[in-house]
This record gives structure tokens, C-alpha cells and sequence, in this order.
């Protein structure tokens, strides 16, 4: 009897290990292509996360350091018990002790308020350096003492797994020979 046309169909052994093959490559490489974008989504996020730690950590400086009053024996000074370049302590205008203090081997700043409660509060954490400069009214030269300052410069620096983010804030004491 002669052969007859057979209706063949399927696939062979040798196309199906070819088409598991290619489907395995390009699922690896979309795989890592995931797991690249989910990497980059957590590193960006952690990055605005210190972005806002910063702005508010500025916010909040700014906030407590514009509130410094005069000193009451002399109105030509503010009230002002210690400034440094890592430290501010004065008294707000409500009568409120406030101390802003820098910490470099713990890498915070904090904030604590002595004659409301003892403990400090942690304005932020991450901070690599902490600065604050105190300028005359016109704006260039240091001041040397509480008569002649005008302006509070404080600039924070905070680091997220190498990259910097810096912030810095500048005050204008004025509370100052009657202004409001």
C-alpha cells in the first residue's frame, strides 16, 4: 500500500526547547529591567523623603528663630543666652526657652524647649554638617555682639546613602528697635 499523505500537527521537540529558550531570555531581561525600575523608585522616594525632612527641619528653624525677643534691660539686644556656630539658645517672645543644639557624632539636630520640657526633641536626623552664622545689619560682616546682629544664617546639610541635599535659611531678627 503506498504511503499517504498524513495530516501532521503539534510541534516538534526541537521548537518547543527553542520557544521556552527565548521565553526564558526575555523574561530574565525584563525581569532585571523590573527589578533596575524598583530599585530606582525606592532610591527616588528615599530621596524626597530627606528633601522634606530638610524643608521642614528649615521651616521649623526659621519659624522658632524669627519669634527671638529683645532683651528687657536692653532694647538694643535680643535675648540671647548662647550662640555658636553648632548652638542657638534664647528666649521667644512668649517668655519660652528655646535651644537649637547640633550633635556631630550622633548626626542631629535638636530642638528643646528647657523651661517646658527637659528632654530634647529631634528636629532631623542625616545632618552632616550643621552651621549657623550671625551677620551685622548690613548684611556682610560678622556680628560680635547681640547690639549689632540683624540676620541668623543657618545652613543644614543631610546625606542619603552618598547624595547631599543642603538648605540654607536666613532670618531677619525683626523684632528689632520697635519693629514688629
Amino acid at each position: 500500500m503506498p504511503l499517504s499523505k498524513r495530516n501532521i500537527s503539534g510541534f516538534s521537540l526541537f521548537e518547543v526547547v527553542l520557544v521556552l529558550m527565548l521565553m526564558g531570555i526575555v523574561v530574565t531581561i525584563s525581569g532585571l529591567m523590573l527589578l533596575q525600575a524598583i530599585k530606582a523608585n525606592d532610591e527616588v522616594r528615599n530621596g524626597w523623603d530627606t528633601l522634606g525632612k530638610l524643608r521642614y527641619a528649615g521651616e521649623r528653624l526659621a519659624r522658632e528663630v524669627r519669634t527671638v525677643r529683645r532683651a528687657p534691660t536692653d532694647l538694643t539686644a535680643y535675648e540671647i543666652t548662647n550662640w555658636s556656630a553648632s548652638s542657638l539658645a534664647f528666649t521667644r517672645t512668649d517668655g519660652t526657652t528655646v535651644s537649637i543644639d547640633y550633635s556631630d557624632p550622633e548626626d542631629k539636630v535638636e530642638i528643646t524647649y528647657p523651661s517646658l520640657l527637659a528632654t530634647p526633641q529631634l528636629l532631623v536626623d542625616q545632618v552632616t554638617s550643621f552651621s549657623i552664622s550671625y551677620l551685622q545689619i548690613n548684611h556682610a560682616d560678622v556680628a560680635t555682639t547681640l547690639n549689632d546682629l540683624a540676620y541668623v544664617v543657618m545652613e543644614l546639610t543631610l546625606s542619603d546613602e552618598g547624595a547631599l541635599y543642603q538648605q540654607q535659611v536666613e532670618v531677619n531678627l525683626r523684632n528689632r528697635m520697635g519693629w514688629n
